[in-house]
């Protein structure tokens, strides 16, 4: 079978497409992002980015991909199955903004999995925990509470302003001045 030029243009796609994901795809597994992060400014279309940050339909592996299965499946209908070429392009079409929309949703599954580290005092109020560090009359001490999963020691004052001894049980009513938590004692 003679290779027609709607065949070299499935081959280019795949192989093109499959180089540039196979190798983005290896530099990202090896910790290498890249500095090259290019920024496309489309008018109407949100999330368009190299990289995948806002785990849009058009990102970098998006793109790659689409253009590796168009060839992919492209060459199978013509070659394969031995499909004309309107049925070819519309089915390798079809299953390129299929892949799109699976890599997309595997990164924006993948984004689930990240974690700031930072930990919102506002999910502290209501949790119980220990002194650590008496507190004084109309003083600061410090409590041990556990917050997001996490084990903290943070300065406390009590909310009646009465002292607290270490090892009491506490319970945290509220958060002042920034990084001070009010606290009752159980």
């Amino acid at each position: 079978m003679e290779w027609t030029g709607l065949d070299k243009a499935f081959l280019v796609c795949a192989v093109a497409g499959g180089a540039i994901f196979v190798i983005r795809l290896a530099l990202q597994f090896m910790g290498i992002d890249g500095d090259a992060d290019v920024d496309l400014d489309v008018d109407g279309i949100d999330g368009v980015d190299s990289h995948g940050s806002s785990f849009g339909i058009f990102t970098l592996h998006g793109i790659t991909s689409f253009f590796m299965i168009f060839g992919l499946v492209g060459m199978a209908c013509t070659r394969g199955a031995t499909l004309s070429e309107v049925p070819a392009v519309t089915i390798a079409f079809v299953c390129g903004v299929a892949v799109m929309f699976v890599i997309a949703k595997m990164f924006f599954a993948m984004q689930s999995f990240e974690s700031s580290g930072n930990i919102d005092l506002a999910n502290a109020i209501g949790v119980e925990g220990t002194v650590y560090l008496r507190i004084p009359v109309d003083g600061t001490g410090q409590v041990l509470v556990t917050v997001q999963g996490r084990s903290r020691i943070f300065d406390a004052r009590s909310e009646n302003n009465q002292l607290v001894n270490s090892g009491e049980r506490i319970v945290v009513t509220e958060v002042i001045q920034g990084n001070v938590l009010s606290i009752k004692q159980l």
